[in-house]
Parts: C-alpha cells; structure tokens; sequence
C-alpha cells in the first residue's frame, strides 16, 4: 500500500474554547497558576505520530521546556517550525541529535550504529483516510537517552508482494513496454522510508521522525518532508495530551448558551 501523506502537513491551533478549557486544564493538573503562560494547546490532523498522539488529539506544548540552556533530547516529542515551513507548526519525535548518524535499514532505525527497534510484539488495525483500515505492526524503541516509546510500520504478510505501475490513463497495463513504468516489486508493508542513507546530523540540527513510520512526512524526505531541524527552530516540548475532538466538543457544547 502506498503511503499517504496528504494530510502530514502541519498541526493546528485549537479553537478559542478549546485551547482556554486545555490550559485551564493543564495548569490546574500541574499546579501552574503564575502569570506566565508556559503551555500552548495544539491539534493534530495527521496520523503521523500514532500510537502517541492521534488525528483530532488535543495537546500541550511547553514552550520553556529547554530554556536556560536545555536542549532535545533524543525521544523528546517537540513542536517546531522548520525552514521549509517557517509559517507552520510540525509535531515529530527527536531520534537524533547533532553529531549522531542516522539510518532506517529494514524498517529498523539505527542511531550511531545502534538499532533500537524491537521485533513487533502486536499488530494494531487504524482507521485510514479512505475510510478503510489497515494493519500495522507495533514494535517498541528506546533512545539513547533512555525514552522508551512504540512505533507504528504497515504490516507485511510473508509471501506477499506489490508492484507500483505509473501507466497513464487508459493505457492497457499490458501494453508492450508499460513494464518499464513499474517499480521493482517489493514485499507488502515495504516503503522507500524503509531503507535510507546514512545521516550525519550537523552540530545544531536534530534528525525528526514520526511514530506511524509508514505515514509521515519527516527528516526523511527533502521533497514533502524537511530535513534536518535547526533546534533553534523548535518551540516546546510536548507534555500532556488533553483527548480528541470526537469528545471534547461534545464537553463544551453543554456549556455554550
């Protein structure tokens, strides 16, 4: 199946009610009733970081997380704004920092030579944007600096392969030389985000990946993704999910006159 990334765009400010009731929130949770305000709500409309946050999540960004010389750690969740994209919000998890190297080989991530990605211990089937579902694989990962979180990749049936053909509209796919606009067939579940180079990540910039591994548009990717990240770029760490807007609006239409 092919990857869709049509909506890994950006994150969004929530609507006006929503933000007040999730920093209210947030700040009578964690006791933080000063002057200053320290959070700032975000919505998620992608997949892109499933299991983590999902699409319609509500949640809070710590825009003083590394402030006084703090710096991203690797499995940090963070909200920045990239020099692709200066006028948008992403959100991506920090697999790698300044002097580290990076690579996807097989689905398995390394960092510094080092793969942190487990074997899948389960399978998880999520609603796609067709309106279908798909299966995925879910295997953990720990970070150098110890943040142990899960990953989503497409799940792979044994046997089974697909093959990617461009022919144009109304060509017969039989049509002598249409073969030549086919990609190498490849086992199901495998996508070009699954094999890459190795990255060296420069001093200052941090290497950003999504959690749903096979749906997102992230370092990866020049076209459709971003690069690498300068950490100045970055405007907080992610903290606390408030919940989704399936149940959120319904809370606060009993309060609306």
């Amino acid at each position: 199946m092919a990857r869709d990334r049509s909506k890994d765009i950006y994150i969004l400010d929530m609507p006006l009610p929503i933000a007040i009731l999730a920093a209210l929130s947030a700040c009578v949770s964690l006791g933080f009733l000063g002057a200053r305000v320290v959070y700032r709500p975000f919505r998620a409309p992608s997949a892109s970081m499933q299991p983590a946050i999902a699409p319609g999540d509500y949640f809070i960004a710590d825009k003083f997380a590394y402030a006084n010389g703090r710096s991203p750690k690797r499995g940090d969740i963070v909200v920045f704004r990239p020099d692709t994209h200066p006028d948008r919000s992403f959100v991506k998890r920090v697999v790698g920092i300044g002097g580290d190297t990076v690579q996807i080989s097989d689905g398995v991530l390394r960092v510094n030579g080092r793969a942190i990605t487990s074997a899948p211990t389960s399978t998880l089937t999520l609603d796609d944007s067709w309106g279908g579902e798909v299966a995925y694989d879910v295997s953990n990962e720990t970070s150098a600096d110890s943040v142990r979180y899960r990953v989503l990749s497409l799940h792979a049936e044994p046997g089974v392969v697909t093959q990617t053909c461009d022919v144009p509209a109304g060509l017969p796919a039989d049509t002598p030389g249409a073969e030549s606009m086919c990609s190498e067939s490849k086992p199901e579940g495998v996508t070009p985000g699954d094999d890459t180079q190795v990255y060296k990540v420069p001093d200052g910039y941090l290497f950003m990946l999504g959690d749903n591994r096979d749906n997102s548009a992230d370092s990866r990717f020049e076209m459709g993704g971003f690069g690498y990240v300068p950490v100045a770029s970055v405007c907080g760490k992610v903290t606390y999910v408030m919940g989704n807007e399936t149940y959120i609006p319904q809370v606060l239409g009993a309060m609306r006159p």
